[in-house]
């Protein structure tokens, strides 16, 4: 049964399949990774894993007392080391020059497009899951002043990266790891996408009504830069957003880009209250944000917006 409007963005790093939300149906915006791998220190925080640096007793659960490593492995092979960091908060350190970036695969299905997605009762998604987690992602290292191939411009960016231990299932013990926490990115200039923008029709926890959220089609677009989600490096997984009448499943995080009594465009016409509908969309000031693994998500604003009549 659906109760009411309610959205839980979870990425899938399949084949382990959560729910997009409790079956009482309690609104909430969070993130969280399903894998081979689960973070023990925090109930959010699964993260990305960068580079093993120990194996520890399969009954541990805390990371060791030492001081962050002096260096270590980076998404790209790469060294990186503590004291180049901009910040340093005991086994966290923060970097304000880079992060990582990918280009997200072709994968795009929802309840517009496939009204029988999602399993209203139980919120799972049959039809994907069997799909195996995606490996070897394409990362790419960005810098502020960096031009991507859509015409992005980097305006400022930071990650963090901290060590901590995670449950391997493979291996049934606990690894200490240096994993990515928390990464941005702010872009100026313009991106024109394609894709599915939603309405949402009530007020509920995280959601107001009238918010506005876009999704980009991947399996049309190939220029959709996509922050580290929250999957180990060598992996990335689904985003699956539920809301209390549409499903999303894609590669990616959404757009949110404002809300309906207050967006700077006429979306006369094109959206209304609980609407959902394809169209073209030119966006603005975009930024990409994961925090910890709590409310992915990417900004922007919209700039011009033309419905794609079916």
């Amino acid at each position: 049964m659906k109760n009411k409007t309610n959205i839980l963005a979870v990425v899938l790093a399949l084949p382990l399949c959560l729910t997009a939300c409790d079956k009482n149906g309690e609104g909430e915006i969070s993130t969280s990774t399903s894998s081979s791998s689960s973070s023990s220190s925090s109930s959010n925080s699964s993260s990305s894993s960068v580079e093993s640096s120990s194996d520890i007793p399969a009954d541990s659960s805390q990371p060791s007392e030492n001081n962050f490593p002096e260096s270590f492995t980076g998404y790209l092979g790469e060294t990186l080391y503590g004291a180049d960091a901009s910040e340093h908060y005991g086994r966290k350190v923060i970097f304000d020059d880079f992060t990582y970036l990918r280009w997200a695969a072709p994968f795009f299905d929802n309840t517009l497009k496939t009204p029988d997605l999602i399993d209203w009762d139980t919120y799972d998604m049959p039809k994907y899951d069997d799909i195996i987690k995606q490996k070897n992602p394409n990362w790419f290292l960005v810098k502020p002043g960096d031009v991507l191939e859509n015409g992005l411009v980097v305006k400022s960016v930071y990650c963090s990266f901290e060590d901590v231990n995670y449950f391997d299932d493979e291996k049934g013990t606990f690894i200490e790891t240096i994993m990515q926490i928390d990464s941005e990115v702010f872009f100026e200039n313009t991106l024109t996408l394609r894709g599915v923008l939603y309405c949402t029709p009530e007020d509920d926890l995280y959601i107001t009504n009238g918010d506005l959220f876009f999704f980009a089609d991947s399996t049309v677009n190939s220029n959709i830069p996509v922050i580290n989600e929250g999957s180990r490096a060598d992996e990335f997984g689904l985003l699956r957003c539920v809301f209390s009448d549409a499903a999303f499943i894609s590669d990616g995080i959404y757009y949110r880009v404002g809300n309906l009594d207050s967006v700077s465009v006429d979306l006369s016409g094109i959206i209304k209250r609980g609407g959902i509908c394809e169209v073209n969309i030119t966006l603005d000031n975009i930024k990409l944000r994961n925090h910890d693994g709590v409310a992915n998500g990417s900004f922007a604003d919209i700039v011009s917006v033309e419905k794609i009549q079916n």
